[in-house]
């Protein structure tokens, strides 16, 4: 008899290397962006604490003093003057962990175009240590991220990343799950998507969420899947269109644009110019944690419709924890020069429609509704 290689949920507990893992989450959450607060100034922790020592002297400046306490000088330099430190600490321990954060590289870094080395200050997700890059050891001429697990709890980690910018309105989402016990030295370098020539590591606005984090219970993003069915309608402004017209004209390649997130699930994306066509995804944002026991996938049926250029296809895909998995990369919709033909000042209105096909599972006594 040997040990099961490969992970899975079993009722409340998530198996992973021969060992059962209690799963830990919280109630639904509204939208994803919600969690996605900007990041503290540099340095984080010191800042965190900062506020909390500025908020206990701000009370104490509004508390009300006897009259006699208000003519003793010395007395009243005192209480002005004191912070509990004991109490500030006590109350910084119990700030909630945030499980992702929004990462505006201007902002922190405003002297980074000064700079040879192309690399961001550290900023810091519930332990992990990451900052973004163009050009290291590892991706020469790659925009990316690195993840330093040293002062980590993590065994396994899933991140959903988005990298957008500011310039180019290019945008890429990526999941990748990692396992920290594979990365010698407890570093990991993470690869972005091509984001043009108008774009340098200063336009970039990245934005994190931990999906999944395996310590010694795992957390999971807390979404609740409500329904079974899905219609998602994206328009494509004349002007992206024209946009993805000069990609074609100036043979430009990798570019990609995205939707708004929908029901904090899916992102559709579009890829100009790729192999000839304009391609088509649809990328998973989190899988639900009430997708049936013991299952990490999530299997889909989609029929994407366009009505400008009569365009319409169907396809199936599953969906899981990792970047290959977690978007339907394949639906080239038009060639380049259909594209092209499109008249001036016509907008593309792409309608997505996506159902959720069930996992088998006999002892799953919650259903959802279309």
């Amino acid at each position: 008899m040997t040990l099961c290689t490969e992970s899975f949920l079993f009722g409340n507990d998530y198996y992973l290397n021969g060992q059962f893992y209690p799963r830990f989450g919280g109630s639904n959450i509204g939208t994803l962006d919600s969690l996605l607060f900007p990041i503290m100034p540099s340095p984080q922790k010191e800042n965190e604490k900062l506020l909390v020592h500025g908020f206990i002297k701000r009370i104490n400046e509004n508390v009300d003093m006897e009259d006699d306490q208000w003519d003793d000088t010395e007395n009243l330099e005192y209480y002005d003057s004191m912070i509990p430190h004991d109490i500030t600490k006590v109350i910084h321990s119990y700030f909630p962990q945030l499980y992702g954060g929004r990462y505006d590289v201007k902002e922190h870094n405003p002297k980074l175009h000064e700079q040879f080395e192309q690399k961001t200050n550290v900023f810091t997700i519930q332990d992990l240590d990451i900052c973004l890059f163009y050009g290291n050891e590892v991706f020469s001429d790659h925009y990316g991220m690195t993840i330093n697990f040293e002062h980590s709890k993590a065994v396994l980690v899933t991140l959903r990343i988005t990298a957008r910018c500011t310039v180019s309105q290019q945008c890429s989402t990526i999941i990748q799950t990692v396992d920290a016990t594979e990365n010698q030295g407890g570093t990991v370098h993470l690869k972005f998507g091509s984001f043009g020539l108008q774009t340098s590591l200063s336009t970039m606005v990245c934005e994190v969420q931990i999906i999944r984090m395996l310590t010694d219970t795992l957390y999971e993003y807390p979404l609740k899947m409500t329904q079974s069915a899905f219609l998602m309608e994206w328009t494509i402004s004349s002007e992206l269109l024209d946009r993805f017209k000069q990609c074609i004209r100036n043979d430009e390649h990798g570019m990609t644009f995205e939707s708004r997130v929908f029901y904090d699930m899916f992102k559709l994306r579009c890829h100009p110019n790729k192999r000839g066509y304009l391609k088509f995804s649809l990328q998973a944002m989190a899988l639900p944690t009430n997708n049936g026991k013991g299952t990490e996938r999530l299997s889909a049926k989609c029929i994407l419709s366009e009505p400008t250029t009569k365009t319409w296809g169907r396809f199936d895909c599953v969906f899981g924890y990792d970047d290959a998995s977690s978007s339907y990369r394949g639906a080239p919709i038009l060639k380049n020069q259909k594209v092209l033909d499109i008249e001036e000042g016509k907008e593309l209105k792409f309608r997505m429609e996506v159902v959720i096909e069930p996992e088998d599972d006999d002892d799953d006594e919650e259903q959802f509704s279309v």
